[in-house]
């Protein structure tokens, strides 16, 4: 049996999502049955209420972050409510780097705070975002706990970090100090 160990390395571009993503924005049949909310969300993206940022890499849109710029616009915040990187290029940074896209974005169209929520089991993605600095929010009924990021004054780097010192304002106040496993 012959056994090869070797480093690769490869360039990704986040952009936004174009018409021609859609099919592989479903991941090979992971979400196709997703499509007509990917549809739905690419119309809404043409329509300036809604954008899709992905990351591609090799041609293919392997990272991929959805964000609505509508529904809390009049308090402020931008919601990111899709978030994925495939499986087989999880953390390599392609994730934070969408991240911090997204808070670009953000910061771009005046917005002063990032919302997003999490499945409460997945540990790998809360430990992520609270390295991005994003804290709970409020109290969420089912499996999702809701977390935010000021983005006033921040630091959105390539790696969506902050520095320590940071003193921008909280994006609110939790009502609860969950502990994470």
């Amino acid at each position: 049996m012959i056994t090869d160990t070797f480093e690769a390395t490869f360039s990704a571009i986040i952009r936004p999502a174009h018409e021609g993503d859609l099919v592989a924005l479903e991941w090979f049949g992971q979400f196709t049955h997703d499509r007509a909310i990917i549809e739905h969300t690419y119309l809404q993206q043409q329509r300036d209420e809604a954008l899709i940022l992905v990351a591609e890499v090799q041609g293919f849109p392997s990272g991929q972050v959805w964000l609505d710029l509508t529904r809390k616009r009049d308090t402020s915040i931008g919601i990111i409510w899709a978030f994925r990187v495939i499986d087989c290029l999880q953390g390599l940074g392609i994730g934070a780097r969408l991240i911090a896209a997204a808070e670009a974005v953000f910061v771009a169209r005046g917005f002063a705070t990032s919302e997003l929520e999490v499945d409460v089991e997945n540990t790998r993605a809360r430990n992520l975002y609270s390295r991005l600095g994003y804290t709970p929010a409020r109290v969420q009924s089912g499996p999702y706990l809701a977390l935010c990021k000021s983005l006033i004054a921040a630091d959105v780097g390539p790696e969506g970090s902050r520095p320590p010192s940071d003193s921008g304002a909280p994006c609110a106040t939790p009502r609860y100090a969950p502990t994470f496993a």
